[in-house]
């Protein structure tokens, strides 16, 4: 879990961490178009 805290006076953001595990569902695909220069990744990647 993560969670912002009230600053009150000061210009800082105290975050609460927690080490439970979280369910964020599947990871997004990420996918830089400079891969695509590369040879053979259109051969790895189908």
């Amino acid at each position: 879990m993560q969670m912002a805290q009230l600053t009150g006076l000061s210009d800082h953001f105290p975050l609460l961490l927690s080490v439970d595990e979280e369910n964020w569902g599947p990871r997004s695909l990420r996918m830089l178009k400079c891969w695509q220069d590369i040879p053979g990744y259109k051969q790895f990647v189908v």
